[in-house]
């Protein structure tokens, strides 16, 4: 667990406040390639390391010692934290709300206070060397009113929610350390090196994990032992490519205790992507091991199903407004997920005009890979007329989805 990477962009506070704003922005979604990225998150980024950059600066910030991450993942939640700060020891979570439209969010919403805190239980709970240090949660609406805070401890080492705005977040930061000063906390983040390397222990509900498979998450990354899960995925692999070379049919046993991984491991058997061994001279119109998970349990098919649909139909949807409506290319990571779930980009001959572009930008359609007979089964070689691709649809997404998991 110590190799896995947590965040999207590190810096020393003393780096960070001399550094370019753009080339953070540029490192910022370079270690966020796993999701569609939106022109209105990078203005959001932008926003934030203005803002923070302006505030840092001051000398009881700006120390070598002192880190601060961008985009922090909580593996449990499948979320990320939008700056973590660690200021003489101390770790403060800080989530910004911020109207993406154009203008500052005003208030201190309900729901928003209640996710800053969850991330800083989430820390406390199962991120290891954090189980112990002082942590601040911190809900940051730059155009919200000024609200009066109190430093007290709120939960085993997590402090009561800090809200602030543009005018006053360097206050709060600064009426934060004298707290610290004054009542000489304990347990203080003294090495941040060592801190990163903290283990994520926690085991994900079955159901979170299956989303954060299709979000191009290891195995490592959502289990707490999560060595033991690859060494058995990777071992049925050899043993599928050995019975595909033989041609045999092979019965594998998957034993443990209850929240082993025995579950995760079918899941990611079935949805991970093995192309076939074609010898030479041999025809396959799929290149693909066809694989599928069967359970007995119907609440369980029945909720991963929905839970995979949403994660599927939402990621996709997101790429196709990347392209048609903020007119931004897709990465290539998208550009294997759109093709893992049996579709490909093609122009639709339309354009359209973008705000904030001068040029009109040609919008694009997803359609299926395969081609249908009328009546939507998979054609094979031998049908050839009136075969069709379908449009990309959250109906279509089922039916992938159901082809990996069924009763």
């Amino acid at each position: 667990m110590s190799e896995t990477r947590f965040y999207a962009c590190k810096k020393s506070v003393a780096d960070f406040v001399v550094a370019d704003g753009s080339k953070i922005l540029g490192e910022i979604s370079k270690g966020s390639d796993n999701f569609c990225i939106l022109q209105t998150q990078r203005d959001a980024w932008r926003r934030e390391i203005e803002l923070l950059q302006r505030i840092l600066k001051d000398d009881r910030f700006n120390k070598a010692t002192n880190r601060i991450y961008f985009e922090f993942n909580l593996m449990r939640f499948a979320k990320r934290v939008d700056v973590v700060l660690l200021l003489d020891g101390v770790l403060i979570c800080l989530e910004f709300k911020t109207d993406l439209a154009g203008g500052s969010g005003k208030s201190y919403l309900a729901q928003d206070k209640a996710q800053a805190l969850a991330y800083a239980d989430e820390f406390s709970q199962f991120h290891s060397t954090s189980s112990k240090c002082p942590i601040v949660p911190m809900l940051v609406v730059p155009g919200a009113p000024d609200m009066k805070n109190d430093i007290v401890l709120n939960n085993v080492n997590v402090y009561e929610l800090q809200c602030a705005n543009e005018k006053n977040l360097a206050a709060t930061l600064k009426a934060i350390l004298d707290k610290k000063d004054k009542d000489k906390w304990n347990d203080l983040i003294t090495d941040a090196d060592k801190w990163e390397t903290g283990e994520y222990n926690t085991v994900p509900t079955i159901v979170e994990a299956a989303g954060r498979l299709f979000e191009n998450q290891n195995v490592e990354a959502i289990t707490r032992s999560g060595t033991d899960v690859t060494k058995t995925i990777s071992t049925i692999e050899k043993i599928i490519r050995v019975a595909e070379r033989e041609k045999k049919c092979v019965l594998c046993f998957v034993t443990g205790e209850p929240g082993a991984g025995k579950t995760l491991v079918g899941l990611q058997l079935a949805s991970s992507h093995m192309k076939k061994e074609v010898q030479s001279g041999e025809e396959t119109g799929d290149d693909l091991i066809r694989k599928v998970m069967l359970s007995g349990n119907y609440p369980l098919v029945k909720v991963l199903k929905e839970s995979l649909v949403r994660n599927f139909y939402g990621r996709l949807k997101a790429c196709k407004d990347l392209m048609n409506n903020e007119g931004s290319p897709l990465t290539d990571e998208q550009k294997r997920f759109i093709a893992s779930c049996g579709f490909q980009v093609q122009p639709t001959g339309k354009k359209k005009r973008i705000k904030g572009l001068k040029t009109l930008v040609e919008t694009q359609e997803l359609w299926t890979i395969s081609k249908f007979t009328s009546k939507g089964k998979v054609a094979v070689k031998k049908e050839q007329d009136n075969l069709e691709q379908r449009k990309f649809s959250r109906t279509f997404v089922e039916a992938t989805v159901s082809s990996m998991i069924q009763m």
